[in-house]
């Protein structure tokens, strides 16, 4: 079984920035740096068997229902024919339960990752955004 881990980086990088593509908020400029700066947004390197293949970003949200995980952004590359999304999903809602969190969340256009999701115990949540899916897990 991989060995994995994430490091907080405290920042972005160039690697979280490639792995990310896509790091906007409606097109605020420095939004997410101000969000880092402020304490509000975490970057964490995913490392698996020591080598780094991805890269998260997460924030703490309290929900009427409790504390909750949200996956902000993510991306990466395969690591010897592993699916990133199930294993890295996987791991976020072990690391979200120790941490006591109620739920876990992301927002998405992408369907695939939709239908893994699902796969996983996700449903859809309308938070009003016609433009792309929210997806909630509630955890044990």
């Amino acid at each position: 079984m991989a060995k994995i881990e994430l490091r907080n980086l405290g920042k972005l990088d160039k690697r979280s920035r490639d792995d990310f593509k896509d790091f906007s908020h409606d097109g605020t400029n420095g939004f997410y740096r101000d969000e880092i700066r402020a304490g509000r947004l975490s970057i964490y390197a995913v490392i698996i068997d020591s080598l780094r293949v991805g890269s998260v970003a997460l924030r703490h949200e309290e929900q009427p229902h409790g504390g909750e995980m949200v996956i902000v952004a993510g991306g990466g590359v395969r690591r010897n024919g592993m699916r990133l999304v199930p294993t890295i999903l996987g791991f976020l809602e072990q690391q979200a339960v120790r941490l006591g969190e109620k739920s876990i969340r992301f927002h998405t256009v992408r369907m695939p990752l939709v239908q893994v999701a699902i796969s996983r115990g996700y449903f859809e949540i309308d938070d009003g955004d016609p433009d792309e899916v929210t997806m909630r897990k509630v955890l044990a």
